[in-house]
């Protein structure tokens, strides 16, 4: 039991690319009503609010982190392009779809989540827009929750949909 710690914020997906290596998505835990929602997320010694890389070939598993700074990614989908789409459920005003065009460049994506909601800033920090991998789109119909996703290669098309039904090309 965790006193005064909300147990929500849980991500949603396990899925693998074309080389057989493992991802997970994890939310970033919640908030404990002490308004730190979100702090883990930019933490790169936890691993919640992060999208996390498994080589299951290995005896021994070690997490990589390969995207960070995300509230709550309820949707993750990898294209035969090994191309990731991350669906990001926001807090008060935006929800967010996010492309990773290169699941080995070595450097973790930052989503930005405290500081930014989508491209909205929600706190002052020193970390500017810049330095964070911006939504491909985003949407402000909220509660919506981004939920779930798929890639159509013979379409080159993105097919997502949210908590109440709603669909979407992109």
């Amino acid at each position: 039991k965790n006193e005064g710690f909300q147990l929500n914020h849980f991500g949603g997906n396990l899925l693998f690319d074309s080389l057989g290596k493992l991802y997970l998505s994890v939310g970033d835990g919640g908030d404990g009503g002490d308004g730190a929602d979100g702090d883990q997320a930019q933490n790169l010694n936890s691993l919640q609010g992060k999208i996390l890389r498994l080589d299951v070939s290995k005896s021994k598993l070690e997490p990589e982190i390969v995207a960070y700074g995300i509230r709550n990614p309820w949707g993750v989908t990898i294209d035969s392009k090994d191309r990731m789409f991350i669906l990001d459920c926001g807090h008060k005003d935006v929800e967010a779809v996010y492309l990773l065009n290169d699941l080995y460049s070595g450097v973790p994506a930052n989503l930005g989540w405290p500081v930014f909601e989508g491209s909205m800033r929600m706190r002052e920090d020193p970390l500017m827009f810049n330095d964070v991998l911006a939504p491909i789109f985003e949407t402000n119909n909220r509660p919506e929750c981004l939920t779930a996703g798929v890639y159509m290669d013979d379409m080159e098309l993105f097919l997502f949909g949210d908590y109440y039904g709603t669909i979407r090309l992109l």
